[in-house]
């Protein structure tokens, strides 16, 4: 069975220690996970989404986990600068709600909190990039 990249992330957030998490991280890496993070943490990164969660039915299927690792290349469209600015935003909008309600129900829930850029408990930018090295920027300690 495949683990969805919410489940992932939700199993790394409950780990005690930075290790922990950087070990698990690393274990469950992925294209998808570390899309998602960079998005979610890389303030360079600027949706083209409006704010607020947008109507959709989540997915009612039981086995949806892997579904955002077949989707994830396509998140690209609802980033500034990745070739898709030219999109109405009607029409993103609408894939947008394609993908949340194609993906694990979970994993809808993690790419509403990615698209506003709502961090996850639990799990900073240091710890993302002792995991993967450089995928975000660290905020400048004074």
């Amino acid at each position: 069975m495949q683990y969805s990249v919410a489940e992932v992330l939700e199993a790394a957030r409950q780990l005690k220690t930075v290790d922990e998490k950087v070990n698990y991280l690393k274990t469950r890496e992925s294209v998808p996970l570390k899309t998602v993070l960079k998005y979610m943490y890389d303030p360079s990164e600027k949706s083209l989404l409006p704010e607020g969660d947008p109507p959709y039915t989540p997915s009612g299927f039981p086995d949806s986990q892997g579904m955002l690792y077949r989707e994830a290349r396509r998140l690209r469209i609802f980033y500034e600068g990745n070739g898709y600015d030219q999109l109405t935003s009607l029409k993103r909008e609408g894939l947008f709600i394609t993908i949340l309600e194609a993906v694990d129900k979970d994993d809808a829930k993690l790419l509403l909190k990615m698209k506003d850029k709502k961090k996850i408990a639990g799990i900073t930018a240091s710890t993302i990039n002792k995991a993967f090295p450089s995928l975000v920027p660290e905020a400048k300690k004074a």
